[in-house]
């Protein structure tokens, strides 16, 4: 069963001395599962996955699923950790241009599992996955919740709690606050009401959470969550 390994708060860990070579580290062996030439977001993207991933612990016979998944990368890192990995997504992500490559569903499949075997993937909608209760013992989620719907970030967070086993993890990152860039986010969170709401759903215990900035060529709000069932 997943453990948790701190719940500090605040944006201070990332300057730190002994957090920013863990950072260095986890960057390095991240990058070695992206094929050339494919923009999985690993680079920028690292900061907000090793803000949820570095609290808490996986062991060899947990069961993960990512909660929108497609087109990252860093399922292969924790499916070097665990039992399996189920990776969904409700859609398929578009190419983008040429000097943006996001492979399609079926391809990212092939280059998630030449890397890690115990990966699986699905198109299925994360708010409604029609999987057994009590499967899992940890969900991810990174920057997915604000791009749903307004309201509906609650119903995923249900969806994360009933598919869980008693005592999982629910880790992750929301983008918040940030109206420009021309993002289409459907919501722009307020932090105090997010909690709010989600806690009305499922009853989580609040583990931890860490506001912070991403450095991106433009800087951008990220906060990481921990929820535990």
């Amino acid at each position: 069963m997943v453990s948790l390994i701190q719940k500090d708060d605040g944006v201070y860990f990332l300057s730190q001395g002994q957090h920013l070579q863990e950072l260095t580290d986890f960057t390095a062996e991240l990058t070695t599962y992206v094929p050339p030439n494919i923009a999985s977001g690993c680079g920028i993207r690292a900061w907000e996955y090793w803000g949820a991933l570095r609290r808490i612990k996986f062991e060899p016979t947990d069961n993960v699923i990512d909660i929108g998944a497609q087109p990252s990368f860093v399922d292969a890192w924790v499916a070097k950790r665990v039992h399996s990995v189920l990776a969904i997504d409700s859609k398929q992500f578009e190419n983008r241009g040429p000097n943006i490559i996001r492979p399609e569903f079926e391809e990212w499949t092939r280059l998630l599992t030449a890397v890690a075997p115990n990966i699986s993937t699905k198109i299925v909608d994360g708010r409604s996955t029609g999987l057994a209760d009590n499967s899992f013992d940890a969900a991810l989620s990174f920057s997915v919740l604000e791009h749903l719907e307004p309201g509906q970030d609650s119903l995923a967070s249900e969806e994360a709690y009933r598919i869980l086993k008693p005592g999982g993890f629910f880790a992750g990152t929301i983008d918040y606050g940030r109206p420009e860039d021309g993002v289409p986010f459907c919501e722009l969170y307020d932090w105090p009401e997010f909690k709010k709401r989600i806690a009305t759903v499922a009853p989580w215990k609040w583990v931890a959470e860490a506001p912070y900035n991403v450095p991106e060529p433009k800087s951008r709000s990220v906060m990481v969550f921990v929820l535990q069932k």
